[in-house]
Protein backbone atom coordinates (compact mmCIF):
# COMPACT_ATOMS: atom_id res chain seq x y z
CA UNK A 1 0.00 0.00 0.00
CA UNK A 2 1.47 3.32 -1.08
CA UNK A 3 1.46 6.10 1.49
CA UNK A 4 0.43 9.52 0.13
CA UNK A 5 3.32 11.97 -0.22
CA UNK A 6 1.64 14.36 2.22
CA UNK A 7 1.72 11.68 4.93
CA UNK A 8 5.42 10.93 4.49
CA UNK A 9 6.75 14.29 5.66
CA UNK A 10 5.52 16.48 8.50
CA UNK A 11 6.65 20.11 8.40
CA UNK A 12 6.38 22.08 11.64
CA UNK A 13 6.99 25.85 11.72
CA UNK A 14 9.48 27.05 14.33
CA UNK A 15 9.07 30.53 15.75
CA UNK A 16 7.96 33.52 13.69
CA UNK A 17 10.55 33.10 10.92
CA UNK A 18 8.79 31.83 7.78
CA UNK A 19 12.02 30.10 6.76
CA UNK A 20 12.27 28.32 10.10
CA UNK A 21 10.77 24.86 10.16
CA UNK A 22 11.46 21.29 11.20
CA UNK A 23 10.91 18.42 8.78
CA UNK A 24 9.96 15.06 10.28
CA UNK A 25 10.08 11.96 8.11
CA UNK A 26 7.03 10.04 9.32
CA UNK A 27 8.18 6.76 7.77
CA UNK A 28 11.48 6.91 9.68
CA UNK A 29 9.68 7.73 12.92
CA UNK A 30 7.29 4.80 12.40
CA UNK A 31 10.19 2.42 11.68
CA UNK A 32 12.04 3.65 14.77
CA UNK A 33 8.94 3.06 16.90
CA UNK A 34 8.66 -0.51 15.55
CA UNK A 35 12.31 -1.15 16.41
CA UNK A 36 11.89 0.19 19.94
CA UNK A 37 8.78 -1.95 20.48
CA UNK A 38 10.67 -5.01 19.24
CA UNK A 39 13.56 -4.57 21.67
CA UNK A 40 11.29 -3.70 24.58
CA UNK A 41 11.38 -7.32 25.75
CA UNK A 42 13.60 -8.69 28.51
CA UNK A 43 14.82 -11.74 26.59
CA UNK A 44 15.63 -9.75 23.46
CA UNK A 45 17.56 -7.24 25.57
CA UNK A 46 19.51 -10.09 27.19
CA UNK A 47 20.38 -11.52 23.75
CA UNK A 48 21.51 -8.09 22.50
CA UNK A 49 23.64 -7.55 25.61
CA UNK A 50 25.16 -11.03 25.28
CA UNK A 51 26.05 -10.45 21.62
CA UNK A 52 27.50 -7.02 22.43
CA UNK A 53 29.74 -8.57 25.10
CA UNK A 54 30.79 -11.68 23.15
CA UNK A 55 30.50 -10.77 19.50
CA UNK A 56 29.29 -13.37 17.04
CA UNK A 57 27.65 -16.41 18.69
CA UNK A 58 25.69 -19.37 17.42
CA UNK A 59 22.18 -20.13 18.70
CA UNK A 60 23.31 -23.07 20.85
CA UNK A 61 25.79 -20.86 22.72
CA UNK A 62 23.09 -18.25 23.28
CA UNK A 63 20.74 -20.94 24.65
CA UNK A 64 23.47 -22.14 27.03
CA UNK A 65 24.53 -18.68 28.20
CA UNK A 66 20.95 -17.59 28.85
CA UNK A 67 19.98 -20.99 30.29
CA UNK A 68 17.05 -21.37 27.89
CA UNK A 69 15.31 -24.47 26.67
CA UNK A 70 13.93 -24.90 23.18
CA UNK A 71 10.50 -25.56 24.73
CA UNK A 72 10.57 -22.11 26.36
CA UNK A 73 11.55 -20.41 23.11
CA UNK A 74 8.80 -22.10 21.12
CA UNK A 75 6.16 -21.06 23.66
CA UNK A 76 6.99 -17.33 23.40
Amino acid sequence: MEIPASAKLLIIPVGDDPAGYVKIDCISVKNAAKTLRAINHTLRQRVIRLLAENGKMNVTDIYIQLRLTSRWLHSN
